[in-house]
């Protein structure tokens, strides 16, 4: 029967070292209630196509689709001129904020097909180029915008960029390269593969039951932007953008910017210091602190103590994002907050938006662990990240490596809550110590199933501290970083000076 992986992505900086593999309960290991050959990956982002990799790569299913509700692969950094619609912010302040603007459209009668023929009239040509716009949905990137992770940092293990890529990647650049990986996968949107479906998103995942009432999978109902339903099985991604890099971009052509900085948001965790963001904000940035509220401007509208009005001016909110997956409708709850449980027989995924609970390892849910997520840790790189979730998966499914039992699951994900200072906003983030150790963890745990079975061991990726530390000196110093295109550390003559400033201590 078919499980459901739900992916989704981040870019971060990242480094590993050997760690101590602390044993799972491998006395009583999870037995899944059916077996699993056929899979779905919701998204054919970063993360979907990692997981797609890992699966294919283990010849254990049947058959392994990928949804994808644009028209190219990529996710995230699949880049056009249009605008998403505008989404009310009264939206996202009731029970249902999840819903947002992905508003299921469920026919009665399923499977359904129907053509819409504008012909010459206009209107209906608008109405339905919205539709479409709707239906793929514009990702979070602006035009100028540039990885903030280096070129070594942010590829796919065992799939490297070509040499001459700069550091930090045009968005561009990184979609070509993602494409190319999906070319070398055979998914891409021109390789007429039966493994994906694009243009096609997930209404509602449902369980599967038998006649008394037993699951036995999980059912999709799926939407193509040509009015085609149908249902099958699966899961999903989604991800943010930096407020400083926007405000960076844009300094270039405004006349004056105001950067609104929250003042506890400066957590001793994150994997990159606010000041090192900060750095790099251009000079005719005024910092201000945190947005309270927005009021309307007086008639005969000024300038008092507290307050900046912008007049003339544009307001950006690069405000972050909240976890939602509204084909799951069944796993949000937002009656639910802080640490406690839900008085319900399944436990739910999302509560207020700020983090995901119920989740072993950040990956399976415990309730119900043919229903799996990829990609939805904050601090993580996740080209190389997604590789040993990816790899967990597909080992676990295939019957390769085993999860402990639920009890026990649920004993490692409150211990981690714990460890973390609780559910909350930053639940998901790993700094590069966290990050270090969870990707010792799956390496350890493969690896020791793997002995066992005859499967492949796994690597560490290789330790990028150096890089990533001549990284975030030359970006706080000024300094392009490889500014002759070249993705490596090697130095010219010309630019040695600046590299020398760069990374000296004292810079």
């Amino acid at each position: 029967m078919l499980v459901v992986l739900i992916a989704a992505s981040i870019a971060i900086p990242v480094f590993a070292q050997q760690a101590h593999f602390e044993h799972l309960d491998n006395s009583a290991p999870y037995g899944f209630e059916w077996p699993i050959k056929e899979v779905a990956v919701i998204g054919a982002g970063v993360s979907g196509l990692l997981s797609y990799r890992a699966l294919s790569d283990k010849h254990h299913f049947d058959r392994i689709r990928i949804f994808e509700r644009d028209e190219n692969p990529g996710g995230n950094w699949h880049y056009s001129d249009e605008h998403a619609a505008t989404v009310p912010i009264a939206s996202g302040l009731g029970c249902d904020w999840w819903k947002a603007d992905y508003t299921a459209n469920i026919p009665s009668q399923i499977p359904f097909h129907k053509v819409y023929k504008a012909g010459s009239n206009e209107s209906l040509r608008d109405e339905f180029e919205k539709n479409r716009i709707n239906h793929r949905q514009p990702k979070p990137l602006w035009q100028s915008l540039r990885a903030n992770t280096p070129a070594p940092q942010q590829q796919v293990p065992g799939f490297s960029w070509p040499f001459g890529v700069e550091w930090a990647s045009h968005h561009s650049k990184v979609q070509r390269y993602l494409r190319s990986f999906a070319s070398w996968l055979g998914i891409n949107n021109g390789d007429q593969s039966t493994d994906v479906s694009y243009n096609t998103r997930v209404e509602l995942v449902s369980k599967r039951l038998d006649n008394k009432g037993r699951q036995t999978g999980w059912t999709l109902v799926l939407r193509k932007y040509v009015q085609t339903y149908q249902g099958v099985y699966v899961e999903q991604y989604w991800e943010e953008a930096s407020a400083t890099g926007i405000s960076l971009d844009i300094n270039t052509f405004a006349k004056t910017s105001y950067l609104s900085v929250r003042e506890h948001s400066n957590d001793p965790r994150a994997p990159i210091r606010r000041e090192a963001h900060l750095s790099s904000v251009a000079g005719n940035t005024t910092m201000i602190g945190e947005i309270k509220a927005f009021h309307p401007i007086p008639k005969h509208g000024n300038m008092s103590t507290g307050e900046i009005e912008l007049l003339n001016g544009t307001i950006i909110f690069g405000t972050g994002f909240r976890y939602a997956f509204p084909f799951l409708p069944q796993y949000h709850n937002s009656s639910v907050s802080g640490n406690e449980p839900a008085d319900s027989e399944e436990q739910p995924i999302v509560t207020d938006g700020s983090h995901v609970r119920s989740l072993y390892l950040d990956t399976f849910y415990i309730d119900q662990p043919t229903l799996a997520f990829q990609g939805q840790n904050v601090g993580i790189q996740t080209f190389i990240y997604g590789k040993y979730a990816g790899e967990a998966i597909a080992r676990v499914w295939s019957g390769k490596a085993h999860l402990p039992s639920a009890q026990a699951q649920w004993r490692h994900f409150w211990k981690t809550v714990e460890e973390r200072g609780g559910l909350k906003k930053g639940f998901q983030w790993l700094d590069n110590e966290l990050n270090s150790r969870s990707l010792n963890y799956f390496v350890a745990w493969l690896n020791a199933a793997a002995i066992e079975n005859g499967e492949k061991l796994l690597e560490l990726p290789p330790d990028v501290t150096d890089v990533m530390d001549v990284w975030m000196k030359a970006r706080a110093a000024g300094v392009s970083v490889n500014p002759d295109g070249r993705n490596d550390l090697q130095e010219i003559d010309h630019v040695q000076h600046q590299w020398r400033a760069a990374i000296r201590d004292d810079w």
